[in-house]
């Protein structure tokens, strides 16, 4: 993080580069000692910034009358990428629904009655090619 260095900084950029390696120089909870003649760094962080209690209520006025009618308008007001990114995820858990409905069905045969083929499958030559075993015959007792 910290400051992107130019060629020439300004009084303020310099104090604020400075701050920000005081605040980082800790090592398991030890700092920097203070140089001689060092201010002490100053939270410089973004201020609020409040109108102000006197001065011009037209303005006042004016701003709560726009955000009163924004409140109250039964037109929402359209973020169009917002908009355009829920419809886009709305059509790809569509999609994967679908995927996952349709999910194995390649594989699957339809159901034969009477007498066929099991799960085994009937006749055939293994991988080896060898075909069936023969069966065995009775033999004398």
């Amino acid at each position: 993080m910290g400051l992107a260095p130019t060629p020439q900084q300004s009084k303020a950029e310099l104090a604020q580069a400075v701050n920000i390696a005081k605040i980082s120089t800790a090592s398991v909870g030890k700092f920097q000692d203070n140089l001689p003649k060092e201010k002490t760094p100053k939270n410089t962080g973004k201020r609020r910034k409040f109108q102000p209690l006197i001065g011009d209520f037209g303005s006042e006025k004016q701003k709560q009358l726009e955000l009163l009618k924004v409140m109250d308008s039964k037109k929402p007001r359209l973020d169009i990428t917002k908009a355009v990114n829920k419809q886009m995820r709305e059509e790809d858990m569509e999609s994967r629904k679908k995927n996952k409905k349709d999910f194995g069905k390649k594989g699957q045969r339809g159901k034969m009655s009477g007498k066929g083929k099991g799960k085994a499958g009937g006749k055939g030559k293994g991988p080896k090619g060898k075909g069936r075993k023969p069966q065995m015959k009775q033999g004398k007792r």
